[in-house]
């Protein structure tokens, strides 16, 4: 992970706000997912990690996962 990397804790519903966007548009671009599922995904339920992607993607960005051990060591992966 790059140093400049600055990690925060945001729900994913407020990411999609400041952002500007709806949940509307947001299931446009998930090819018609309906808004209960995006509810589902946004609080933090159950999910794939495609799902997930297939979410970030549509926000615009690319979703990696950062991996942190008790040790405080971490990684960083970028799913492809």
């Amino acid at each position: 992970m790059r140093d400049s990397t600055k990690i925060r804790r945001m729900k994913l519903g407020e990411l999609r706000k400041k952002i500007g966007m709806t949940q509307k548009d947001i299931a446009i671009k998930m090819n018609g997912m309906d808004t209960g599922n995006l509810s589902r995904i946004e609080n933090g339920r159950n999910c794939r990690i495609s799902t997930l992607r297939k979410y970030v993607e549509a926000l615009g960005g690319k979703l990696e996962l950062v991996i942190v051990f008790d040790n405080e060591d971490s990684e960083c992966i970028k799913l492809e």
